[in-house]
């Protein structure tokens, strides 16, 4: 709060955003989006960490997101005025590049 008892602006529209890494499926994403709107739990946002890459390459679907059925999810949630963004690894370790986290702090 600030000095004189007014909330800053961002903190009362920040969007409601849920994230967790560990959506091993789209089933499972699929019932945490139902189960919030079940509760009457506002969500704008649907993050996905790296579960849903193909063996963690960008770009990819893994075998458990097939992708009609993910465009399908994706589509649901937009018609609901939400979103849903993923994460992206770039594995630049094994892309065999020099990466160097000197001075990045």
């Amino acid at each position: 709060m600030l000095d004189d008892g007014i909330w800053p602006v961002h903190c009362l529209s920040d969007p409601i955003a849920l994230c967790r890494n560990g959506y091993l499926t789209l089933d499972y994403c699929e019932r945490v989006v139902q189960n919030y709107t079940l509760s009457g739990i506002p969500l704008e946002t649907f993050v996905t960490d790296i579960p849903y890459m193909n063996h963690l390459q960008i770009f990819t679907l893994s075998t458990d997101y097939p992708l009609p059925e993910f465009q399908a999810f994706v589509k649901r949630l937009h018609a609901a005025n939400q979103r849903w963004v993923s994460c992206q690894q770039l594995k630049l370790f094994d892309l065999g590049l020099p990466v160097s986290f000197a001075g990045a702090i």
